[in-house]
């Protein structure tokens, strides 16, 4: 229901309103003045309740801040009152000598406890004489804890007097400086670092300079002893300065080539030539370089010209006599192919690999013998040559090392290996090679492949077969028979006559006939049957037997 009677009045509390108080009533005009007096006095009594509640809670407040300050600020707060003797530590002073806080009493003897040893005295004598005389005194000091950590402590102290100008209490705060100790730690090391740089730095940039001074003077005596000619020119190709070690390499002499373009002295055609590159070299970085002809009074010369930028935008010209150098060139391709000649008509294989068996060189004979030009062999290796891999890498089964392993061999030894006989494959055949490989080399002594030479020996070995059958033969007649006697029949024949026993005994009392073996192709074929001449006369035995030339050039048979 709805209030008959309302009553307000304001809270106050110092003089500052600092709300409202009110009261209310269901009975009509049920307030009057002094209703309202006794309910201001009651709102100044309340007003002045709540303001000293405020005022406890600020306090409280701001007690806390200052705990929650010291502990970030790591500073800590004490005071010793002389009259009463009761010393008191804040929370952070307790911590920085070590302790929570409380867990000792905070006296005078228990702080020198837990200074430094080396600290201890200076900073006892300060405290003396600040209860003596009450100046403040600012120290730097080490506390140690009890675990043994050391913390590094900047204090303020000061004193409070009595009317008399006696010291009554001592007070003071005490700061943990361990970040300004590491940061001034720090400091000292990057300066003493920064000053070790700058003087290696110094030391460097004069060791540099010695060294330009040195390089400069170097350069400037190579520059002095080049044969080459130079010429700065502008980008247009006006010459401005030169430099040649005899006049007489010169084209012309230098009043008339100073101050002119390049391309204007020069004769037409070579003028050209230098105007392409000028303009080249004018352009881009790397610059331009090419050959030349110029007549002079020694004969036609040659030169090799390299054109480069230089600074202050113009451009540097290197002018170098080539004339012996395109004659010797010129020589070693006469040598080389004169050289090439004598390989190429070889009937024996030559050949150079490299070290992962690529052929880099073969001569006509070899790239026959595959089937290919000598081009189609280069870059390639017996494998895509086509050569079987039994042949190419062994097969220690066939009795076959291989030709890869002799390579590797030969390059990893750097000793020439000869292989008497191995076999191989020609034109798709079958071949017995006899070879003969030596590593390699370059300039610097290093074994770059191997060089081969190889002999076909297929025919030879063919020749010594045959040979070997011939022998066969002739040692089965010469096992059969007694009496040997050659001749060359009147037709080119050649001609054996022997003695040829019929029974199982021989010697003298052994029955035995003459007969003959002929060769039509000078020994290298055989008849394969015998042809009796004088056969078995009834157990006679033949002696001896002598061929004669009769005067007809018949042969005559004259036996015993």
């Amino acid at each position: 229901r709805a209030s008959a009677s309302l009553m307000f009045v304001p809270l106050r509390a110092g003089g500052r309103v600092i709300g409202v108080l009110s009261v209310q009533s269901y009975t009509p005009r049920a307030y009057d003045a002094g209703s309202l007096e006794r309910l201001q006095s009651l709102a100044d009594y309340a007003g002045t309740g709540l303001a000293r509640v405020s005022a406890h809670d600020e306090s409280d407040r701001l007690s806390r801040l200052l705990l929650e300050t010291q502990r970030v600020a790591r500073l800590g707060c004490f005071e010793g009152n002389l009259v009463t003797g009761v010393d008191h530590w804040s929370d952070e002073a307790y911590r920085q000598m070590g302790y929570a806080p409380g867990e000792v009493t905070a006296s005078l003897p228990n702080f020198l406890a837990r200074l430094h040893p080396d600290d201890r005295e200076r900073v006892a004598r300060s405290i003396e004489q600040l209860v003596w005389d009450g100046r403040p005194f600012e120290s730097e000091y080490r506390l140690v804890s009890p675990d043994g950590t050391v913390r590094h402590i900047n204090s303020a102290v000061a004193a409070e007097t009595n009317p008399a100008g006696r010291v009554v209490r001592v007070y003071g705060a005490a700061q943990d400086i361990a970040r300004q100790k590491q940061i001034e730690s720090d400091l000292r090391q990057s300066q003493a670092e920064l000053e070790e740089r700058v003087r290696a730095r110094t030391a460097e940039l004069q060791q540099t300079n010695e060294q330009l001074r040195r390089t400069s003077a170097d350069l400037q005596a190579m520059f002095s002893a080049l044969p080459d000619i130079i010429f700065r020119l502008r980008t247009d190709g006006v010459i401005l300065d030169y430099k040649a070690e005899k006049s007489s390499s010169l084209y012309v002499a230098p009043e008339r080539f100073l101050n002119r373009r390049m391309q204007d002295v020069l004769p037409p055609d070579v003028g050209r030539q230098f105007d392409e590159a000028i303009r080249l070299a004018a352009s881009q970085a790397s610059g331009a370089q090419f050959e030349y002809k110029l007549p002079l009074a020694d004969g036609l010369r040659e030169f090799e010209a390299r054109i480069v930028p230089a600074s202050s935008g113009q451009l540097l010209l290197i002018v170098r006599d080539i004339t012996e150098r395109k004659s010797i060139e010129a020589a070693l391709r006469d040598g080389e192919a004169r050289l090439r000649t004598v390989i190429n008509s070889t009937p024996d294989w030559i050949f150079i690999k490299d070290q992962e068996h690529r052929y880099r060189m073969v001569n006509e004979s070899y790239a026959r013998s595959r089937g290919l030009s000598m081009e189609e062999v280069l870059g390639k290796n017996d494998l895509e040559l086509g050569q079987p891999v039994e042949l190419v890498k062994g097969d220690p089964a066939k009795g076959i090392r291989g030709y890869w392993p002799d390579d590797r061999e030969v390059m990893e030894t750097g000793q020439m290996k000869v292989i008497s006989e191995e076999p191989g494959m020609a034109a798709g055949e079958p071949v017995f090679l006899s070879t003969v490989k030596v590593p390699l080399r370059d300039a610097s002594g290093k074994i770059t492949g191997v060089l081969g030479y190889v002999r076909d020996i297929t025919e030879r070995k063919a020749m010594e077969a045959e040979l070997r059958s011939r022998e066969e033969q002739l040692r089965d007649l010469f096992e059969n028979a007694t009496d040997l006697i050659q001749s060359v029949a009147p037709d080119g024949r050649l001609l054996f006559v022997y003695t040829k026993f019929r029974g199982a005994k021989d010697g003298d009392e052994a029955p035995a006939e003459l007969a003959a073996r002929f060769s039509e192709d000078r020994g290298r074929s055989w008849t394969s049957t015998d042809l009796v001449v004088v056969p078995n006369q009834g157990g006679l035995n033949v002696m001896s037997v002598s061929l004669l030339r009769m005067p007809g050039g018949e042969a005559g048979l004259f036996y015993l």
